[in-house]
């Protein structure tokens, strides 16, 4: 009868001692490598002669899918909960492009309504100076998934808020004139 080594002595506690022993070692060195020359800079590189020149992208070559998901990042860092954006072009049909945009409403005060206007159409108008948008079409939701309200920006107003002939106070005005409940 051969006698049982202890479990101590088995081969799978030796590897076990190993990777325990790797790892405390390798928890007492640094974990980079310092630099031997603290002023080292590398070479100016110079351009490829074969190599095309990179366009820059500017906010005219943003699709509308890219605008419509700008504005709703931009109204939700506010707090409210965008639930739907799209983008409708009717132009092809004598008609315009509409940004339509769905929020859920927490406002129960005519100020907290003013507020959530405000930012909504500051975000539209704010993206409308560099993209190619007519309208803005609104549906205020509560939040039992129910429509509250709806109200609009038309193009005349947009384009004239981006020549200077409308403030925003006075385009808020003529948005809440259009504000329909539900």
């Amino acid at each position: 009868m051969k006698k049982q080594k202890s479990w101590y002595k088995r081969w799978w506690a030796i590897v076990l001692y190993v990777i325990i022993g790797l790892i405390i070692l390798g928890s007492f060195l640094p974990d980079e490598t310092p630099n031997q020359n603290q002023n080292y800079q590398p070479p100016p590189q110079s351009p490829q002669v074969n190599e095309p020149e990179q366009e820059e992208i500017t906010p005219k070559d943003f699709s509308d899918d890219t605008w419509a998901s700008l504005v709703k990042i931009n109204i939700e860092s506010s707090g409210l909960e965008v639930i739907s954006v799209e983008v409708v072009d009717g132009r092809s049909k004598g008609g315009t492009k509409a940004l339509i945009l769905g929020y859920t409403t927490t406002a129960y005060t005519l100020e907290g309504i003013a507020s959530e206007i405000g930012v909504v159409l500051g975000s539209f108008l704010g993206s409308a100076k560099d993209w190619d948008i007519d309208e803005l079409s609104v549906v205020v939701g509560d939040i039992y998934g129910y429509t509250d309200a709806m109200w609009y920006v038309s193009k005349e107003w947009k384009d004239d808020y981006l020549a200077g002939r409308l403030t925003m106070n006075e385009i808020s005005l003529k948005v809440i004139e259009t504000w329909i409940d539900w």
